[in-house]
């Protein structure tokens, strides 16, 4: 065997050998098994002093057991000195007041003043991370900066009587309906009205602001009534499922279903269709209001706080693609301009009413004298229909053929 002096073991060393791989180990005879039993009689009963050979070892153990080590027992110095475990800190939990679902603290701001909770994503919020202790709402932050008007009404819905903000904050700050943005006009309108009708644009839709286009809202949306207040005043837009038509704040105060419906667009129409991802489902999106008596209709739209892949919200998703205003084309007062110009310049009714009567074609003339474009009259020649004289050349060409002289001041009375 290995690790022995000797080759050669006798019967019993060898069994025990092979068996405990130790010499020492042997097995108990009775007389030992009975004297073991006698010592631990005795020992119950009193201490011994000295143990007996049956007690010092066991069947099949060796003799060398290894030593066990003593365990080290610090200080208390030492333990006072070791610092405690950094617990993660724990994230505030907020409401908002648009889904009514609890959201970690910077997903949902809540304003410092007025207290209203709102995710980030439905209001167009964008803050660094040492801005969101601090955040205050559009109406709260404009009574610092006054910057908008002070009248907080919206512009879209039904003027508000005067129980309604008498003695209390208005809107209220808790309901979504505070959420207002400011319009070109420095007023005020509800977020959901800016995003539910339809006409309505911004000039940064990420932000969702400013709201533009209030005057292209159509006349049929501001003569109809409130199927819900019954108040004249406002716009009013028509129920997804029936013809009932209702104000956008009206319809969040009754408790209405609003959301956003992706419906797929055919082959043949995909080129001349806006259209996006959200959720897997590609299709044109389009904001929807039902009432309350369809819930029981199976039609699938995606809530205001829902949120993609990208972190998203629907909101977002939906004011971006179809809510911004074309600013690279012109200034936002030239966009004014032209919005009134298409007002002013639209078909008109008649004397009658019943017929629509189109303004002429405007035609650019050219002075065929010297040759300019911008005349306060331009005047045909008498022999060629298709010859044109400012106003200047005209009278010049008529105080030459009578053989007078014409000074610059003739000409300009002449013009007036």
């Amino acid at each position: 065997p290995k690790g022995l002096a000797t080759a050669i073991l006798c019967d019993g060393c060898g069994l025990n050998w092979r068996k405990y791989a130790d010499l020492n180990a042997r097995p108990t005879t009775r007389e030992e098994t009975a004297l073991n039993a006698a010592v631990s009689t005795v020992s119950a009963s009193a201490p011994i002093a000295t143990k007996t050979r049956g007690t010092e070892k066991r069947e099949g153990t060796p003799l060398t057991a290894p030593v066990a080590k003593k365990v080290k027992i610090t200080s208390s110095a030492s333990m006072k000195s070791t610092p405690p475990p950094v617990l993660p800190s724990v994230v505030p939990q907020y409401q908002c007041y648009s889904c009514y679902r609890d959201g970690p603290h910077g997903n949902v701001l809540k304003c410092k003043r007025c207290g209203v909770g709102l995710h980030a994503g439905v209001i167009g919020a964008v803050l660094e991370p040492d801005e969101v202790e601090s955040w205050l709402c559009e109406l709260c932050d404009n009574e610092k900066t006054m910057e908008y008007s002070v009248n907080t009404d919206c512009l879209l819905c039904a003027r508000p009587g005067k129980e309604l903000k008498y003695g209390r904050m208005y809107p209220a700050p808790d309901s979504f309906l505070r959420a207002c943005k400011p319009t070109e006009g420095q007023g005020w309108v509800h977020v959901l009205c800016s995003v539910f009708i339809p006409e309505v644009q911004y000039s940064d839709a990420s932000r969702l602001r400013i709201v533009e286009g209030i005057s292209t809202v159509p006349e049929h949306r501001w003569t109809k009534r409130c199927y819900l207040c019954n108040n004249p005043g406002g716009a009013v837009i028509r129920c997804g499922n029936c013809p009932k038509e209702y104000h956008v704040s009206c319809a969040w105060r009754y408790g209405h279903k609003f959301g956003f419906e992706i419906q797929p667009v055919k082959s043949s129409r995909r080129d001349v269709t806006t259209m996006v991802t959200f959720k897997r489902e590609t299709g044109a999106m389009n904001a929807v209001v039902c009432c309350k008596d369809h819930a029981s209709y199976r039609r699938e739209t995606f809530d205001i706080c829902d949120v993609n892949e990208a972190g998203e919200t629907a909101l977002q998703v939906y004011t971006r693609t179809y809510k911004q205003a074309p600013t690279g084309q012109s200034h936002s007062l030239l966009r004014k301009a032209h919005r009134l110009d298409q007002l002013l310049q639209a078909s008109h009714l008649d004397d009658a009413g019943s017929s629509f009567v189109e303004r002429a074609p405007v035609i650019d003339h050219k002075c065929a004298t010297c040759h300019t474009e911008y005349s306060p009259f331009f005047h045909q020649s008498p022999t060629d229909p298709d010859t044109w004289f400012c106003h200047r050349c005209h009278f010049v060409a008529q105080a030459a053929e009578k053989g007078g002289k014409i000074e610059k001041a003739d000409v300009v009375m002449a013009s007036v």
